[in-house]
């Protein structure tokens, strides 16, 4: 019910000054269809662009019923359908090339070019990012910088025009989208970092995991600590600036149950390998979160899934140590695909787990001569159909890992018979 009242608000925020203009019709004078069309389209885009914002700033009632994978994958599609919208109302207006470049016409007319150049911008750099190698932290500052742009820029132009928008009730629609993203603005870049500041994180055990990977366990300083549920992350923050945006996004690999938090980090780029050098004992860090509905807290299972690779591992080490502490004896499928035994997480302490819990643990190794029990390749469809073989529609997977992996997984687990809905994935696709 919460996702769908959250949908509901969603889509009426976006229709509002659309819906708000086509009640007002303050136009009294019939125009060409084209131009009536070009203003929906401006006025859809609007809505959609202003609520862009939203969908990522970490509002944790949406975060919740939706997860961090399915919000940002939303945000995605609609930054696209924003940029389409706008190119819409571009291409159906009459403009001359220099009011298009942005170098003539009215200063609503510069700020409509502006945005539309800028939109462009953003998601041509978001959609290109990997392909170009181009660093996370450079990405974030350029897309944050082009959104800086974009709305206030769309703001002046839907004012500006004093077409619609002369409609008082027009321009308090459009009001209300400026005024809510101030509010989430504030929210995200100042209260709550200013509230993290106050509630530090001391670093007090490090080693390493793996050929690559550095544990950190980390204790709270002067507060009660983070109430998580086992799968979800949080976003980790090293430098003592409260505005600082070095952050990013890390699985909680410990038990929800204990007190201390633990953080698998791999090796894989600049930020993680000086994150890695930071944080000795001794350092502090700030924590955001928790966030994400990656975890069986919230699914009515009698049997789970585990599948994961890599770093992926972490959150499921965190749902099968809670699991532990709580006393829960459900079946359990562990799948843990690495490159080699040298590149396994936590192997050993999935071993010492089984007498603990009902743990079956198949382990998938790229490299593996077949002396320790492994399987040789990566998980594809012939292993998880030969070792998946119990009655799946009150299963429940979770799975952690490469986006090829989650791909083969998710469609052969369908194939078996396991529910759509059944099956919970976290990609971090965002960094």
């Amino acid at each position: 019910m919460r996702a769908v009242a959250i949908l509901g608000a969603y889509a009426l925020l976006v229709l509002l000054p659309l819906l708000s203009a086509a009640l007002a019709d303050p136009i009294a004078a019939q125009r060409p269809w084209h131009i009536e069309l070009a203003s929906a389209a401006g006025l859809l885009a609007l809505g959609v662009v202003a609520l862009e914002f939203a969908l990522v700033a970490r509002l944790r009632p949406v975060n919740i019923p939706f997860g961090s994978d399915a919000l940002m994958l939303f945000h995605r599609r609609m930054g696209i359908a924003g940029v389409v919208l706008v190119g819409a109302h571009v291409v159906l207006l009459p403009l001359r090339p220099t009011e298009l470049l942005g170098l003539g016409g009215s200063p609503a007319l510069r700020a409509g070019a502006l945005a539309a150049w800028a939109l462009l911008a953003l998601v041509a750099l978001s959609v290109t990012r990997r392909r170009m190698g181009v660093r996370y932290e450079r990405w974030l500052f350029g897309h944050r910088a082009l959104a800086t742009i974009v709305l206030p820029a769309m703001l002046v132009h839907s004012l500006g025009m004093q077409a619609y928008t002369a409609s008082t009730s027009v321009r308090w629609a459009i009001g209300l989208h400026g005024g809510l993203l101030a509010v989430i603005a504030l929210d995200y870049r100042v209260r709550r970092p200013l509230r993290e500041q106050r509630r530090p994180w001391r670093v007090t055990d490090t080693r390493q995991e793996g050929a690559d990977v550095g544990r950190i366990t980390l204790e709270p300083e002067g507060h009660a600590g983070l109430r998580f549920e086992p799968g979800q992350f949080v976003w980790l923050r090293t430098s003592p600036r409260w505005w600082s945006s070095q952050e990013h996004p890390i699985s909680i690999a410990s038990s929800s149950e204990r007190r201390s938090v633990e953080l698998a980090i791999g090796a894989r780029g600049d930020w993680s390998r000086r994150c890695i050098e930071e944080l000795v004992p001794g350092a502090r860090a700030w924590l955001d979160g928790p966030y994400g509905a990656f975890t069986p807290d919230r699914a009515a299972a009698e049997r789970l899934i585990l599948v994961g690779g890599g770093t992926g591992i972490a959150p499921l080490r965190s749902m099968l140590l809670s699991l532990r502490d709580r006393g829960d004896r459900r079946p359990i499928l562990l799948v843990h695909a690495s490159r080699d035994r040298e590149h396994a997480l936590f192997e050993r302490e999935f071993e010492s787990l089984r007498n603990e819990l009902a743990l079956e643990i198949v382990r998938v190794h790229e490299v593996c001569d077949g002396s320790d029990g492994c399987e040789l390749g990566r998980i594809d469809h012939a292993l998880l159909q030969r070792r998946v073989n119990w009655d799946l529609r009150r299963t429940h997977a979770f799975v952690c890992g490469p986006p090829a992996l989650m791909d083969v997984v998710q469609e052969t687990l369908l194939e078996l018979g396991l529910p759509a809905a059944n099956t919970h994935t976290e990609r971090f696709d965002m960094v």
